[in-house]
């Protein structure tokens, strides 16, 4: 065999065991993060094909990704792929900020932020106000596949002039009544 054959046969090889090896990389990183879920998962999102208005990725091609869930009162729920080290203040802004309507003079409105890991119970592992997410980004948890990112917008209204008319007149009712009653 003339040795021009066996130089082109060569790189043909490498190439062959190159294309083998970069197909197996995303199986390999898969089952690395297996076993942990924080690490995130490498070749998902360029494998994932999907028609729902629920599906959101942010993140670079190439990167190690998680699914995280966000629900309640966010103006776009749904599931987001995002890269991994993406904090919690970011996923609140991409999934656009808690919604919520005009608020009147008389209430006071709090957005609760909680975050849910599958593995860690009933409990939320992250819980504060959307006051202290803004103030404290340093305390945020690491995101991790599966977690559940949950908004709640609390609304309370203050004890007013209104209300103590409503009681006073509520008293009195009852006196009367019990004025007649005893006459």
């Amino acid at each position: 065999m003339p040795a021009h054959r066996t130089l082109l046969r060569a790189p043909r090889r490498v190439a062959a065991f190159a294309a083998v090896f970069l197909m197996a990389a995303p199986v390999f990183a898969q089952t690395a993060a297996t076993l942990d879920p924080c690490r995130g998962r490498l070749g998902r999102a360029e494998l994932t094909e999907t028609t729902s208005d629920t599906y959101y990725r942010f993140f670079v091609p190439g990167d190690a990704t998680v699914q995280v869930n966000v629900e309640g009162a966010v103006q776009q729920p749904g599931l987001y792929e995002v890269g991994v080290g993406t904090n919690l203040g970011r996923l609140l802004a991409l999934s656009g900020g808690p919604r919520y309507e005009a608020r009147e003079s008389s209430r006071r409105r709090r957005v609760e932020v909680r975050l849910y890991r599958p593995n860690a119970g009933a409990e939320p592992i992250y819980a504060t106000t959307l006051q202290d997410t803004a103030t404290n980004p340093d305390v945020y948890p690491d995101l991790c596949e599966g977690d559940t990112m949950l908004i709640d917008v609390v609304e309370s209204r203050r004890f007013g002039w209104q209300e103590i008319a409503t009681i006073a007149g509520g008293v009195s009712a009852v006196a009367l009544l019990v004025q007649a009653l005893g006459n």
